[in-house]
């Protein structure tokens, strides 16, 4: 997971030409909105990267709000104050958000 979060800002930053120092937040939610464009509120997406970002870049592991199972039928659902994430339909979306990017920068 953590190597899925980091793959969103880096990239993201590549994309913009920017870095995410001071603005990593919105860097952040920018890549899970072209991943998941419209499917999500930027409230829901705010709160997955302080719980799951955040949670693991400073504190080691997730906040206490995100919930892992691979059985859950989304790949992210905000369902009250919980986060439930599909840790492996994450990763395969992250993989395929990845090949659609770099075949648009191959064929430039």
């Amino acid at each position: 997971m953590t190597i899925c979060l980091s793959y969103l800002e880096g990239v993201e930053q590549y994309r913009n030409g920017n870095s995410s120092d001071q603005s990593s937040k919105r860097i952040f939610t920018s890549a899970l909105d072209r991943i998941y464009p419209n499917q999500f509120r930027l409230d829901d997406l705010k709160r997955f990267y302080e719980q799951a970002r955040c949670g693991l870049f400073h504190d080691g592991m997730v906040r206490g709000m995100i919930l892992f199972n691979k059985q859950y039928e989304q790949v992210l659902e905000f369902e009250g104050s919980d986060i439930k994430v599909n840790h492996i339909k994450f990763l395969v979306d992250i993989r395929i958000g990845f090949f659609k990017l770099y075949i648009r920068i191959k064929n430039r």
